[in-house]
């Protein structure tokens, strides 16, 4: 039975790795790509009547409050998970914490800011504060601390020589597009050379119906490289379409050159995967408002179903791909942030929410296989927001069948706009070509300038 189970929830996260990115993009091309209205005079064509439906929809779902912190990012953001005592967490959670020495201010924190990110590590070990930073401008990275005397580094393509499959495609290309997606005005107008786009190269068909009209719409492969490179070149970020086509499940054709052109490139990888999509949406004539969106998003290898319908200041989605379906409800109005979905793969169902409300928030998720509960976990938490932050604070947390009480811990977690960026060092030591002796080295290098930290660990050994 338990074999069967472990069997169960392998399949289960292997299909999810599988299948997740390419639903995701699905659903950003069904609706980022036909979001607002671009003004029209005359008689209502299918593109305003569904333009216009995705506006009046997302004009329904508005936390001013999120709204308002997302302006003041300005551009950047450090997101920080901390935890004030961490022997006191790792003593709740287990029973680990003897002979550890007092550990408090511990920070994981990810900077991201015009041409730079960070990720952060810090913790204070028996009075004394050690930190660790990794700098990348996305040519080289850099590890920068006072722990050691010299600074080391890698370029980017260094490092993925290195770990090959072991570092994922296309994680620089997401942290570039998440520093491109911070950037609102810029965001904005790249989402308008979409639209312009669209309505230029994606035919739109009208059926008048009985108070209500259906549009329908095709993207293929020239039309849909037409509309992305037209995305990625108001943002001006080189990473944009490999991220994109990589979460198609190019990953192949995401190496291009730097002198390719943009256009064709996508085209052709599109056209090597046998992409199309249809798309119709049934829609009120009385106050524009959108009853239903389907489509079908198909490539050579696999086809994906998709279907969007609002609800009371949000929407449900649903996303079909081979054995796997998921039904997604967000709800967002003032006061409250609600995302609750539901996956099937299988025998196995999984059920994960996010909720902020009242100054509370819970995030939990669960699986089932049958009737049988495979696992299920909970974090309870507070929250205070403002214009320029936002702050929880987790109160408790549900693993195993156990409650644990983590208010005297200290865990927190950080959004806000306001922090330093550490500086890329002028020069560092390459640790590309490092062999055991290199490493050794540094190892030395080290505990001779942090000579406590040898003790601290002879002292956990005994």
């Amino acid at each position: 039975m338990r074999r069967r189970v472990c069997a169960e929830i392998g399949a289960f996260c292997a299909s999810m790795e599988k299948h997740m990115k390419k639903i995701l993009l699905a659903l950003t091309l069904c609706l980022a790509l036909c979001f607002s209205l671009l003004g029209c005079g005359g008689k209502k064509t299918g593109a305003d009547y569904l333009f216009d439906s995705l506006d009046n929809l997302t004009a329904s779902m508005q936390n001013k409050g999120v709204e308002k912190l997302a302006k003041n990012l300005n551009g950047g953001m450090e997101i920080s998970i901390g935890a004030a005592d961490l022997g006191s967490l790792v003593s709740v959670i287990g029973d680990g914490a003897a002979g550890l020495p007092t550990l408090t201010d511990a920070k994981l924190s990810y900077l991201v800011r015009e041409d730079k990110q960070a990720i952060g590590l810090g913790v204070t070990m028996n009075d004394k504060a050690y930190a660790l930073q990794a700098v990348t401008d996305g040519t080289d990275i850099a590890f920068v601390t006072d722990m050691l005397s010299k600074n080391y580094g890698i370029t980017v393509a260094e490092l993925q020589t290195l770990l090959g499959d072991a570092l994922p495609a296309d994680l620089f290309s997401a942290f570039d597009m998440a520093k491109v997606s911070l950037d609102t005005k810029a965001m904005e107008k790249s989402v308008d050379a979409m639209k312009r786009t669209m309505r230029e190269k994606v035919t739109f068909t009208l059926t008048e119906n009985d108070g209500s009209v259906t549009v329908g719409f095709m993207l293929t492969p020239e039309n849909t490289a037409d509309v992305l490179a037209a995305f990625a070149e108001e943002t001006g970020s080189d990473a944009v379409v490999p991220y994109l086509l990589t979460a198609l499940g190019l990953s192949d054709a995401a190496e291009m050159s730097a002198d390719a052109d943009l256009r064709t490139e996508l085209q052709g990888a599109l056209t090597d995967a046998g992409f199309k999509a249809n798309f119709t949406a049934e829609i009120t004539k009385k106050g524009t408002t959108l009853v239903a969106l389907n489509g079908d998003i198909t490539t050579t290898d696999e086809s994906v179903t998709v279907s969007v319908t609002p609800v009371e200041n949000g929407l449900c989605y649903s996303v079909v791909q081979a054995d796997m379906q998921v039904d997604t409800t967000v709800v967002i109005k003032d006061g409250l942030y609600s995302v609750e979905a539901k996956t099937t793969s299988n025998d196995v169902t999984g059920t994960s929410k996010m909720e902020f409300a009242d100054g509370k928030g819970t995030f939990s998720v669960d699986a089932k296989t049958g009737a049988a509960d495979l696992f299920s976990y909970a974090i309870d938490l507070t929250y205070t927001l403002t214009d320029k932050t936002l702050d929880m604070q987790v109160v408790s947390a549900h693993a195993g069948g156990k409650d644990f009480d983590l208010t005297g811990t200290g865990v927190t977690l950080h959004i806000g706009g306001e922090f330093t960026m550490p500086e890329m060092p002028a020069e560092y030591t390459s640790v590309a070509d490092f062999g055991e002796a290199e490493w050794q080295a540094v190892v030395t290098d080290l505990l001779t300038k942090n000579p406590e930290l040898l003790t601290l660990l002879m002292g956990m050994m005994q």
